[in-house]
């Protein structure tokens, strides 16, 4: 089995087309998908693109964003071709870039480091509207030797995203009818951890992450209560037993919840019927030795009832088959 840090998006349509976008070096392409299984030629969008990208459905229009060359951040629309440029001269490298598109606004958010201090980075959001460009610095944070990663979301009127800073998972919450943002809650405490992943399901937040305990990484669930300007833990729980375990992600699937996360060359996961009140035992996924894996980012043009997929492992493009969640026999 071999795991490929790698990015690729799979984004689907209503009527089950798929679209495989992923990165090469400097080309961006991407590969349509229809139901019934067949596949046609690479379509290039971008042969100049440096550093990150990202990919975000407004209705039936899918938009890319990425830094390209000459130093501009693009926002492409792939319905009619046209590439906008968003910023020019971005002389930074940027992190983690993601792309929430509701209506006519575009929000794009992105780490850079400070120019003064390399361990201080900003979170940037930028609101892109018909030629209209608003900035925001998201919050001033201090990282570690590595950067950690951000979570996006968007749910209702709201854009939830979630950060480290040091050691401390942290979140603000920018309401898209007032444009206004939170002030930023403190979610964790400061032992050492990695890796994050968040879904919002009613009013119960729900956090994930790999948390460093005795030479090993257990992952450890939080569950929390939205509340108008406050948040509010109920629940902390350990999912796993000593090892490996690193990675998790939430999947919430037919109204059931999962977490799913890597251990030493194979998949685990558990799962709530409860949203997130208690957890079955672990389950080890059998696959073959042979297939390739990848950790999928999977956006859609619709949203299901009881459904939330933001991140997938599954095994490597073409033959593209999800694990850690499902049927389990």
């Amino acid at each position: 089995m071999v795991f490929y840090n790698e990015k690729i998006i799979i984004a689907e349509e209503v009527n089950k087309t798929l679209y495989i976008i992923r990165k090469s070096k400097k080309e961006i392409f991407m590969h349509l998908l229809l139901a019934d299984g067949e596949g046609f030629e690479k379509r290039t969008l971008a042969a100049d693109s440096i550093e990150d990208f990202d990919a975000c459905f407004n209705h039936d229009e899918l938009f890319l964003v990425y830094k390209n060359e000459e130093k501009e951040l693009i926002l492409k629309s792939l319905k009619d071709d046209k590439n906008e440029v968003i910023i020019e001269n971005l002389d930074s490298i940027i992190y983690e870039l993601n792309l929430i598109v509701r209506e006519d606004d575009k929000n794009i958010f992105y780490m850079e480091a400070s120019k003064e201090d390399k361990k201080i980075y900003y979170i940037n959001h930028i609101i892109f509207n018909k030629g209209k460009i608003e900035k925001n610095v998201v919050d001033k944070i201090a990282a570690y030797n590595f950067i950690n990663p951000l979570k996006v979301i968007l749910e209702e009127d709201n854009i939830y995203i979630a950060y480290y800073f040091k050691n401390q998972i942290c979140l603000k919450e920018y309401n898209l009818t007032n444009r206004t943002w939170s002030p930023s809650f403190t979610l964790t405490d400061n032992k050492n951890k990695l890796y994050l992943d968040m879904a919002v399901i009613g009013n119960n937040l729900h956090l994930v992450y790999s948390l460093y305990k005795d030479d090993n990484f257990n992952i450890k669930h939080e569950k929390f209560y939205i509340k108008k300007d406050d948040i509010i833990k109920e629940k902390e729980e350990e999912l796993s037993g000593v090892g490996n375990h690193t990675d998790p992600i939430l999947i919430y699937h037919l109204n059931k919840l999962w977490v799913v996360w890597k251990s030493t060359n194979q998949f685990l996961s558990t799962v709530s019927e409860d949203n997130g009140d208690s957890f079955t035992g672990n389950y080890t996924w059998r696959q073959s030795p042979s297939v390739d894996w990848v950790k999928y980012k999977y956006i859609s043009d619709v949203r299901e009832k009881g459904t939330r997929i933001d991140y997938s492992y599954g095994s490597y493009y073409p033959e593209i088959k999800f694990i850690g969640f499902g049927k389990s026999d």
